[in-house]
């Protein structure tokens, strides 16, 4: 699997985990998952790129409007999560906890693993650029085949 995609799946599967997680913490009723809060909104916007990751060719990174989907949703998510933080950290009994934090930190790295991991390497079973140019340079120069 390209380490593009690898990194976007792991990342996003850890902002799905999140869903699950604490996210505040009340004095008297105790801790509050995220499912309580929108974290089945984040649960199903991150199983975006989650799929999209795992689908086409797995050796190529993503390209093109599944990329920009991934990174759209990933956005979101991470937009959500900066909101439920805001909305959540007015209230004087309430604490946000780790869950949100970790949402936020998931879906945050997704658009930048996307461009560093998926700088447009060659696909390894089509060979090397430096195999080709080397023949490419040979059938110029008129040498047989």
């Amino acid at each position: 699997m390209n380490d593009q995609r690898l990194g976007i799946s792991i990342l996003s599967g850890i902002g799905m985990l999140a869903a699950f997680m604490p996210w505040v913490k009340m004095p008297i009723l105790g801790y509050s998952i995220g499912i309580d809060h929108s974290g089945w909104i984040t649960l199903a916007i991150l199983s975006i790129p989650f799929i999209l990751s795992f689908m086409g060719k797995r050796s190529v990174p993503l390209e093109g409007l599944k990329l920009y989907i991934s990174l759209a949703a990933a956005i979101l998510a991470a937009g959500i999560g900066i909101w439920e933080i805001i909305d959540l950290d007015s209230g004087i009994l309430s604490s946000v906890e780790y869950g949100l934090y970790l949402l936020v930190l998931a879906a945050t790295v997704i658009p930048l693993a996307a461009f560093v991991l998926g700088n447009n390497r060659p696909d390894p079973t089509s060979g090397s650029r430096k195999e080709k140019s080397d023949e490419m340079t040979m059938k110029k120069a008129g040498a047989p085949d």
